[in-house]
């Protein structure tokens, strides 16, 4: 379908969805004089029908008209409650009654019509159960009354819920039993203007705005535009994150993390970003980076002389316990006077922020605009800037000079391998023998040659040399005696080494004398060749080695050199590196605006004033305010760049809806707040940033299954909607149309969409996060260290069986009781407070369960706080050091509550910082299967299960 033609239909679909909420209002206000919400006088029923006194008629009709005129006929919504179950809350002209009615039937039809005297039937008119009330006064568990049948009429409701018949409405009125504690009560019928409900008052306010802006303006409106974040919110799907994006503020405290500065990075340049963050990841960290930006930019242009904007960053949620923590860690990290205003409810408004908009009308007062300290805020924060591009223009120059380094060492390595093995080859080269190293050659040479004419002088030869050796007497004795004065001094010689010679004495021995000789020369020179080269091969390895030895030194010069250089390119690195310098130029950013503030003094002080008069609801500063807001907001954000404020209170804040308000909005606890609530402060943002947790608990619906399916079918089923539209943008499709499976392009069941996913766990020891890590996509890293409990283990379970009392389990709270009396005893405290920073929390996931505890604990602890015991809802957005659970379960049935998904147990465990106490029937724990399985399972592993003392 066309954005043109389901934009209406969305509007519509969400504004009848506030009608049925409202009819479902667990308290309502008696109210008073115009704002009369209860008229408890001339109010009867008879039979199935509603009698009212003519008066009554007149002035209910009289405000239903009035409502039409002004074209919001639901604003007057007119309906039936009994009996009458009330508190009386303060004292004096304070007192205050608040009505708790069970379910309401709407009349307001009836007063299109006249007056009649005999009534209107009820029977025919529409009726809504109120979940909150029948569970709290009459006993009807959480999981049956989601079930309760509405679809066959009133009287079946009434059978059903109550267990037994009435055949009039009368009846149930006359016969209904009482409660007897928790409220007043009586049997009287009263009537109720059921459309005033506070927190949503407002919100339908806007949505009836941005529904007429739709239909005189059609897709022309500012905020239906593809650049804006409410756009974005209906229709988009995030896109691909981006590596290479620079941002240059950072606020003081942690570094962020490489999931955080993705999502920072992307914020840059889109509308609208959605985080995935799941328990302990560093939301409210990467809160406080994402409104440092908008504060740079505005410096950015100040210091460059450009348009001024607005630098508004403004924090929200549905949960108080997030924007106190926001609060918390702000302040913890950066202290000022003046920066931060909190803003939420009109008691927020008049006992805080009231005062801070007067102190800073009081400090502007006193200040004095300085033109050279203006100058010189401007150049520094220029400089600070310039640094940190500067270390972007240097990192090709610094990534060429690393890649050379590292093709350098590349070639060293080679080199030093070749050289190697070479330096191998030689040593394995035949090794030569020294023992002819002292060889007497040439006293051997001389033993030949004397060796060999004494052979020849011997031999017999030709009758020539016959007559000479008779003539020279060269006989053997002769030969002989002359051989020995020939060899004599070589012979000498060769004694004295370890080469001896032996003289022959015979013609026998002089052959073999001279055989033996001549080898011994020819093997001096076979072992003398072999010494050169051996020689050779010393010389060629002393050079290999002295290369190696000057190539090693170059190794570890451009491995020092590669050390230096960062292992990751400068996208990222640099908000770990230069996050000090980001904290700077933060710094210098929010100086840069103040300063401003003082040279602009008087048009802030009148903005500031105006301002005031509009938390004040001064009609006239609200009209003039439709002017143009987005000047008024630049101007008050050069004091205030940062508000919050819970998100149904967000309009007492900024009571006009258009775009360009609010720069930056950030909404965390998405994954518990319906689809509808954030719509109009995506419309008044130029950017939005959602942050959720899908997998923790889901925004609560007091309706009931059957009043959801009339729902369905009458505001898609009847526009022509099929279910896949309804998942998508239905406030009743809990899991699948929250605010953060919308921001992230959820398509239906079992999808999460496309936040960027912040994986590092900080909170929980790592044993608590084993268990709730496969809920995330490829699972959470853990940042924390291990460490015992002050018990030992990180888990424990107590087996305790138990059984159903008043839909409470006494055994399992009198367990509870022993267990938090054995915490205390090694040093865990109730409240978190410096003496006792081990705060207790105690956890169920039933009302009746939550009330019996705290009733107990109370009893036995006066100093326990009501905060830290309570239903898993309740714990949202909460953590304490050691949490002790008690399930409550009687029936197994009733133990499917807890497994239909894995949300409830992940938020459960994943409160607990160091200990986790499970309190209940283990064996029907695993029996149940699901995630109480794995639970118990998880405690067998990693914990201990234990005996009750």
């Amino acid at each position: 379908m066309p954005h043109s033609s389901l934009t209406p239909i969305i509007l519509q679909a969400w504004l009848e969805y506030l009608r049925l909420e409202d009819l479902a209002t667990a308290e309502v206000d008696e109210g008073f004089g115009d704002y009369q919400r209860v008229f408890a006088k001339n109010v009867q029923i008879i039979d199935n029908k509603l009698c009212l006194e003519k008066p009554l008629f007149e002035r209910l009709k009289q405000i239903y008209q009035a409502a039409c005129q002004r074209g919001n006929p639901e604003d007057a919504q007119i309906a039936l409650a009994f009996p009458s179950l009330y508190r009386v809350q303060g004292k004096g002209s304070n007192q205050k009654l608040k009505y708790r009615p069970l379910f309401t039937i709407d009349i307001s039809l009836i007063l299109k019509s006249n007056y009649r005297q005999t009534g209107w039937s009820l029977l025919e008119c529409s009726f809504y159960p109120i979940a909150a009330n029948l569970i709290e006064f009459y006993g009807i568990e959480e999981p049956e009354v989601e079930q309760l049948i509405i679809s066959k009429g009133i009287l079946e409701f009434l059978k059903d819920a109550f267990k037994r018949p009435f055949t009039l409405l009368q009846d149930f009125q006359n016969q209904v039993d009482l409660p007897t504690r928790g409220c007043k009560a009586n049997r009287a019928a009263y009537v109720v203007r059921a459309s005033l409900a506070p927190y949503n008052t407002r919100l339908k306010q806007d949505l009836r705005v941005a529904y007429q802006q739709y239909l005189e303006q059609g897709e022309a409106c500012a905020w239906l535009q593809p650049d804006y974040p409410a756009y974005r919110y209906l229709f988009s799907q995030p896109q691909p994150p981006r590596h290479d994006v620079l941002f240059y503020s950072a606020f003081p405290g942690k570094i962020p993390d490489e999931f955080q500065a993705q999502a920072i990075k992307y914020a840059q340049s889109h509308p609208l970003t959605t985080v995935f963050g799941g328990p302990g990841s560093g939301k409210t960290e990467l809160s406080l980076h994402l409104l440092s930006q908008p504060i740079y930019e505005r410096a950015k242009t100040l210091a460059l002389g450009e348009a001024d904007c607005s630098s508004l960053s403004i924090f929200t949620s549905t949960n108080n316990s997030a924007i106190h923590k926001f609060q918390e860690r702000l302040h913890q990290y950066f202290s000022s006077p003046l920066f931060y205003l909190p803003g939420g409810s009109r008691s927020i408004i008049f006992s805080q922020t009231l005062p801070k908009l007067r102190a800073a009308l009081d400090w502007l007062d006193q200040q004095t605009f300085e033109a050279d300290h203006y100058a010189q805020l401007k150049q520094a924060f220029l400089n600070k800037t310039a640094e940190l591009e500067q270390q972007l223009v240097e990192e090709p120059a610094l990534q060429h000079r690393r890649a050379a380094d590292t093709a350098l060492l590349a070639q060293i390595e080679s080199a030093l391998g070749e050289l190697q093995a070479s330096v191998e080859s030689i040593d394995s080269a035949e090794l030569v023998n020294h023992h002819l190293s002292g060889f007497p050659v040439a006293a051997y040479r001389q033993i030949e040659s004397a060796l060999s004419k004494a052979q020849v002088e011997l031999s017999e030869g030709d009758l020539l040399k016959r007559f000479s050796d008779w003539l020279l007497s060269n006989t053997t004795a002769v030969v002989f005696a002359r051989l020995e004065r020939r060899v004599r001094p070589a012979w000498t010689n060769a004694q004295s080494t370890d080469f001896p010679f032996r003289l022959p004495i015979n013609p026998e021995q002089l052959q073999a004398t001279l055989t033996e000789v001549q080898a011994q020369l020819r093997r001096y020179e076979q072992w003398q060749t072999a010494a050169a080269a051996h020689e050779q091969r010393q010389s060629q390895l002393t050079g290999i080695q002295q290369q190696i030895v000057d190539l090693e030194a170059q190794r570890q010069q451009v491995q020092a050199r590669l050390a230096t250089y960062p292992n990751q390119d400068f996208y990222a690195r640099f908000y770990q590196d230069h996050h000090l310098l980001q904290v700077q130029i933060f710094e210098y950013s929010w100086a840069l605006s103040q300063q401003e503030a003082i040279r602009r003094k008087s048009e802030v002080q009148a903005a500031l004033r105006r301002f005031e008069q509009i938390l004040l609801g001064d009609e006239q500063a609200i009209l003039d305010l439709k002017l143009n807001p987005q000047q008024l907001y630049q101007q008050v954000s050069l004091v205030f760049p940062v508000m919050s404020s819970s998100l149904q209170s967000l309009a007492n804040l900024f009571p006009v809806l258009e775009t360009d308000m609010i720069r930056l909005a950030i909404l965390d606890e998405a994954g518990a707040t319906p689809v509808h609530q954030p719509f109009p402060l995506l419309i008044r943002a130029q950017q939005a940033v959602i942050i959720g947790d899908p997998q923790q608990l889901r925004p609560i619906t007091n309706l009931c299954t059957d009043t959801i399916e009339a729902y369905w079918k009458s505001a898609f089923q009847a526009q022509n909607l099929d279910r896949t539209l309804y998942y998508r943008y239905a406030p009743t499709a809990l899991s699948t149309a929250t605010a953060y499976h919308r921001a992230a392009g959820a398509t239906g069941a079992g999808d999460t969409g496309q936040g960027i996913l912040l994986a590092n766990h900080y909170r929980s020891v790592p044993a608590i996060v084993a268990f709730c890590s496969p809920n995330y996509p490829g699972g959470l890293i853990t940042k924390t260290e291990p460490r015992p409990s002050l018990l030992g283990a990180n888990f424990l379970a107590y087996h305790v069986a138990g059984q159903q009392v008043h839909l409470t389990n006494p055994a399992e709270i009198e367990a509870v009781s022993a267990i938090i009396t054995i915490l205390l005893e090694h040093g865990y405290g109730l409240g978190s407070s410096n003496f006792s920073p081990k705060a207790i929390g105690v956890m169920t996931p039933f009302f009746h369960q939550s009330a019996a505890l705290r009733h107990q604990l109370q009893k036995q602890w006066p100093q326990f706080p009501w905060n830290d015991i309570g239903t898993v809802h309740q714990f949202q957005g909460g953590e304490k050091a050691a949490i002790v659970f008690s399930p409550c379960q009687h029936e197994r049935n009733f133990l499917s509550f807890l497994n239909r998904d894995a949300n409830l147990l992940n938020t459960t465990v994943s409160r607990a910082e160091e200990l986790f106490i499970l309190v209940g029937n283990l064996d029907e724990l695993v029996a149940a299967g699901g995630e109480t399985r794995r639970l118990v399972q998880h405690i067998q592993q990693h914990g201990e299960v234990c005996s009750l003392p």
